[in-house]
C-alpha cells in the first residue's frame, strides 16, 4: 500500500530517561519496512538511555541520531527531529511502549497515507483501562503519543519549543481551527509504563504526572480541552461523525457524540480491567 504510493515516511522517536522499553520500540521500528528513516532525539538522558540508543543505532544505517545535553522538553524534541526529517509523512512514536508492534503502525499510518484525514493517533490500551479509563474519551484518547501527519502541516503551528508536554493539545487545536479531520484509533493490546513505574516511586510518578497535567491545561484551557473531545473523531463512532459532517444542525449530534463516546470508553474501561483480572486468575492458577 504505501510502495504504491511513494510516500516518503521519516520516524520521530524522543527520548528522556527510557532505558526500560526503548531497546524494544526501536527493534521494532527498525525492522518496519515502511520507515524510510529512524530519528531519535534523545533529550538529556541521564539513565543508560544514551548507550542503549548508541548500541542499536549501529545496527540500522536507516536511524540518525540527535542529542540534547540537557532534557528540553518533549515538544522541542519533537520539533528538531521533525525539521530534521526528510520524508513528508511524520510518524511520531513515544519510546516507553512495552508491546509496539508492526500493526499498530500500519493502522496509524494508513488512513493519512489514502486521505481519510489528515492526522491519526492511536488511543492505547494502558490509557483505557487505567485508574481514570473510564474517562478516556475526553481525556487520554485526543493526547495519545503516536500520530501520524504530513510535515507540511506540522511546519504551519505557531510552536515555541518550550511547550513540552502540551504539544499534543496545541497540535489537536490547531488541526480543528484549520478545519483538518483528526481520527483516533482504538489499540487495546497496545501498553505503555506508567509515570509512577518510570521514576522509580509514587510519589516521583505522581508529581510528574501533574507536572505533565498542567503542561496539557496551561497551553489549552479546560473548555477547549474538553471540546477536543467532540471534535477529534474516535474510529469506534464513525457513523456519528459522518452525521455531523453532512448536518447543518451541529449541537444536537455534537451532544450525542459526546454521550456515546463516554459510555463507549466507560464500557470499554470495564471490559479491559475484567478481562486483566480474569486473566490474572488464571495466571494464579497455573502451577508453578
Amino acid at each position: 500500500m504505501y510502495n504504491k504510493k511513494k510516500v516518503k515516511i521519516s520516524c520521530v522517536i524522543p527520548a528522556y530517561n527510557e532505558e526500560i522499553y526503548i531497546n524494544r520500540v526501536l527493534e521494532n521500528v527498525i525492522g518496519y519496512q515502511n520507515f524510510n528513516e529512524i530519528i531519535i532525539v534523545n533529550d538529556g538522558s541521564t539513565d543508560n538511555t544514551s548507550a542503549i540508543i548508541e548500541r542499536i543505532a549501529k545496527k540500522s544505517s536507516k536511524i540518525s541520531l540527535l542529542t540534547h545535553q540537557k532534557n528540553l522538553g518533549k515538544t522541542q524534541s519533537i520539533m528538531d527531529g521533525v525539521n530534521m526529517a526528510k520524508g513528508k509523512l511524520i510518524v511520531i512514536v513515544d519510546a516507553d511502549l512495552k508491546n509496539l508492534n508492526h500493526t499498530h503502525l500500519d493502522k496509524l499510518i494508513a488512513p493519512v497515507v489514502n486521505s481519510e484525514v489528515d492526522m491519526t493517533i492511536l488511543d492505547r490500551g494502558s490509557d483505557q483501562f487505567s485508574p481514570i479509563g473510564w474517562s478516556s474519551f475526553i481525556i487520554a484518547r485526543t493526547i495519545g503519543g503516536e500520530r501520524a501527519f504530513w510535515k507540511s502541516d506540522f511546519e504551519q503551528l505557531a510552536l515555541k519549543g518550550n511547550e513540552r508536554y502540551g504539544l499534543e493539545v496545541i497540535m489537536n487545536m490547531a488541526y480543528i481551527a484549520m478545519n483538518k479531520r483528526i481520527r483516533t484509533i482504538s489499540v487495546p493490546d497496545l501498553e505503555s509504563l506508567y509515570q509512577f513505574k518510570k521514576t522509580g516511586s509514587f510519589s516521583k510518578g505522581l508529581i510528574r504526572s501533574i507536572g505533565i497535567a498542567s503542561d496539557i491545561i496551561k497551553v489549552s484551557g479546560v473548555k477547549n480541552f474538553i471540546s477536543q473531545g467532540v471534535e477529534i473523531e474516535e474510529e469506534r463512532l464513525d457513523k456519528l461523525y459522518e452525521i455531523k459532517r453532512k448536518s447543518k444542525r451541529k449541537t444536537p449530534i455534537l451532544a450525542l457524540i459526546l454521550v456515546s463516546g463516554l459510555a463507549l470508553s466507560f464500557g470499554t474501561f470495564w471490559a479491559l480491567n475484567v478481562k486483566r483480572g480474569i486473566k490474572k486468575v488464571g495466571e494464579g492458577l497455573k502451577p508453578s
